[in-house]
Parts: C-alpha cells; structure tokens; sequence
C-alpha cells in the first residue's frame, strides 16, 4: 500500500494505492494532477480546491469508438493549434463540451484499454 503525498501551492493531500503520476494541466479554474491508483481507476487532483475527483467514468460514457495512434497525433495537432479540424466532436472524448488535454489523456487511456481486449 503506497501512498503519494502532493503539495503543490501550500496545499497538502494523500491518497493511497497510487501506481503513477501521469501530469498537470490547467482546466482554466485551477491545476490538475493526474493520478492512476493500482486498481487502474483514473484520478483528478485538483490542487486550489484540494480535492480528488474520479474521472475514469466519464470515459464509459464515450462513444464505443475505436481509436488509433493517429488519433493522439490529430488530437495534439489540434491541441497545439497547428491545425484547425472543423469536425473535432470525435475529440470530445469527455464529453463536456470542449477539447483540452484531459479528452488527451482519456483518449490515450482508451487505446491502451483497447490493446488489452
């Protein structure tokens, strides 16, 4: 049973069973921390608001659709703004209405998730 510590902007959390540390983006609200636990179960550590939020789930609710290796590649392109794809729908892989860097990681989980079929 391992547990990772964050502290990050003078807040402090734990959360046990954690297997890795996958990055940080910003939801343009607060700073996120990715976290998968040992259960395979994704995580949002949300630093100013100190909370941990599973988010996982919200892929089960994507379209059944088979992702590519190509799709992270359009995925980045369009993140970075090198290129303007004027049907991006498919990249709202959470469903929440926009493209960040979250549908980024849930699309990377799914072609993972895809592989072990």
């Amino acid at each position: 049973n391992c547990t990772e510590k964050f502290s990050c902007l003078g807040n402090y959390a734990s959360m046990t069973h954690v297997k890795d540390t996958i990055g940080i983006f910003s939801d343009g609200k607060d700073y996120n921390i990715l976290v998968t636990r040992e259960d395979n179960t994704l995580w949002k550590y949300s630093i100013k608001a100190n909370t941990f939020t599973r988010i996982d789930t919200e892929m089960k609710a994507a379209s059944p659709k088979k992702y590519r290796a190509a799709d992270i590649v359009s995925m980045m392109r369009f993140l970075c703004g090198i290129v303007d794809d004027t049907d991006n729908s498919w990249m709202d892989i959470s469903g929440n209405g926009e493209v960040n860097i979250m549908d980024l990681v849930l699309l990377k989980k799914a072609i993972l998730k895809g592989s072990n079929d």
